[in-house]
């Protein structure tokens, strides 16, 4: 009998083939001919085999080969707790990071992590870890303002099916270490750049401070006691938001 692979899951060695009859059988890698030719979609010669457990195919041929093996990947950035994704292949694994930080909820940190994920070409990230820590921030009023900050981190990983219908090499998926590498270069030069940027506001900010405070000291204190904490808190943001370009992603 003739049929297609439908599926095969490559971690575990064993798939599931349809036949010309419209009925599924079951098969292991050990029953096909050439173990490496596996992949999706794959056109194959088989005999059938019937069990209690159902049906199955030995002595498998594949009839349709590819020189040169592809890729189905996935549309969105898969994510797992385990070291693998379930129902796919695990071509490349990176010795990195990526995290995703929010005040917010655990589902916006880890919907942040999976969209540097993908800003940065990965597909999938394994091993995902959740924690929370406290952060603070001066108060409106009196005192320090005290909130959660949710975050998630993953390790970079690519994944795919093999498939006659792929489109992705298997050296697209590959190269994670270098990749990233070359990704954090980058936001290291653009944290340096934002913090040289930061410093000349700050130091702008400073030299309008005390013409203020010159010109305030001696005609409104209470003005003063005003712009004070307004020019501390302007500070402070820049202080934090210039200075993260880089921190969600890094080496293990």
């Amino acid at each position: 009998m003739t049929g297609t692979i439908s599926t095969y899951a490559t971690e575990k060695g064993y798939g599931f083939i349809k036949g010309d009859d419209g009925k599924d059988y079951f098969f292991h890698k050990s029953a096909v001919d050439k173990e490496e030719g596996i992949c999706e979609d794959a056109l194959v010669r088989f005999d059938q085999k019937a069990s209690p457990k159902g049906l199955s195919a030995v002595y498998v041929k594949i009839v349709s080969q590819t020189k040169h093996i592809l890729y189905v990947v996935p549309d969105e950035v898969y994510i797992s707790k385990k070291n693998n994704v379930k129902g796919w292949e695990t071509i490349d694994v990176g010795n990195w990071t990526i995290t995703g930080s929010s005040r917010n909820s655990p589902d916006e940190a880890r919907d942040i992590m999976k969209r540097r994920a993908a800003d940065v070409g990965i597909n999938a990230l394994v091993e995902c870890r959740y924690n929370k820590t406290t952060g603070s921030e001066p108060g409106t009023g009196k005192g320090v303002h005290y909130y959660s900050v949710h975050h998630y981190t993953g390790i970079p990983a690519n994944i795919g099916r093999k498939s006659l219908k792929g489109t992705v090499g298997r050296r697209e998926l590959e190269g994670i270490d270098n990749h990233l590498e070359s990704m954090k270069n980058m936001l290291e030069e653009r944290t340096w750049s934002n913090i040289k940027t930061m410093w000349m506001i700050i130091a702008v900010l400073s030299v309008i401070a005390c013409l203020i405070i010159l010109v305030t000291v001696h005609k409104d204190t209470g003005m003063l006691m005003i712009a004070a904490p307004i020019g501390i808190t302007i500070l402070y943001t820049l202080l934090v938001g210039y200075t993260d370009e880089d921190k969600w992603l890094k080496r293990l």
